[in-house]
């Protein structure tokens, strides 16, 4: 049967979606907020054998600053194949047609034990982040940001990450990360000195980004991510010169994408 790995379609979505839950059956309900307010159709691709859509992955365009300037990177997401085609490389083909037209191509594995098989196509280590227990008093008046909040912590963001290199995100994407993390019973937290992106779990708050001390409403005990070196986050394959030589200075690097 003949294979093609092509753009999706319109009509290519409503099997893209029960890929989607037989290789991701935890995220049931996040599922439907994915294909409502971040799937993109000209970001996503499929393979398809005899007809039949058996894998797909997303391909969402990043712009990353560096203290060299800009690069311009793939983030490699939703990768899933049908379990009746697994083992027969089919993601690695799909991986191997979006190494080209960007800087380098990323991908944030669903697992630690995710790394080596991406490994295996090209792909090293390049992201990482700490984890740190908030030390916060609750004497800071925080409130929920709104839109009209995110230029502010914008320039906060930039600010944190002015040496480092980091994604850099538009007003649209500001807003995607707004909806998400309201999904998930959280939101962004604002105070005079920083912000918070923040969700609920199990009765916890979990910040998933961490800019001045914003997250002293919380208290004392609240786990947040930071940039850092601690935890493996994220693997690229570099394919421009220009990308190799600017990661090859060892900058520090942040890439907390959110959707991960």
């Amino acid at each position: 049967m003949e294979k093609i790995i092509r753009n999706a379609k319109e009509s290519d979505i409503p099997a893209m979606k029960l890929l989607w839950l037989e290789c991701f059956p935890a995220d049931v309900e996040y599922s439907k907020f994915f294909f409502d307010r971040i799937f993109r159709l000209p970001c996503a691709r499929v393979c398809e054998i005899g007809g039949v859509c058996v894998a797909m992955i997303h391909v969402f365009p990043y712009d990353f600053a560096t203290p060299d300037g800009i690069l311009h990177a793939k983030y490699i997401y939703g990768v899933g194949t049908t379990g009746a085609f697994r083992g027969r490389g089919i993601a690695g083909e799909m991986l191997e047609s979006e190494a080209h037209s960007c800087d380098f191509t990323v991908i944030i594995p669903q697992s630690i034990s995710l790394f080596d098989f991406y490994e295996r196509y090209g792909y090293t280590e390049l992201f990482s982040v700490s984890k740190t227990v908030t030390e916060g008093k609750g004497d800071e008046t925080l409130h929920r940001a709104t839109e009209k909040d995110i230029p502010r912590i914008n320039e906060m963001y930039e600010a944190m990450c002015k040496d480092i290199v980091h994604p850099i995100r538009s007003e649209e994407r500001w807003k995607t990360i707004m909806a998400e993390f309201e999904f998930l019973g959280g939101g962004i937290s604002l105070s005079e000195t920083g912000y918070c992106v923040h969700y609920e779990y199990e009765g916890k708050t979990e910040i998933c980004e961490l800019c001045g001390n914003a997250a002293d409403l919380f208290g004392k005990g609240c786990t947040a991510t930071v940039p850092g070196e601690s935890i493996r986050l994220g693997l690229a394959r570099l394919i421009s010169s220009r990308a190799k030589e600017i990661f090859s200075k060892g900058y520090g690097k942040y890439m907390n994408l959110m959707h991960n």
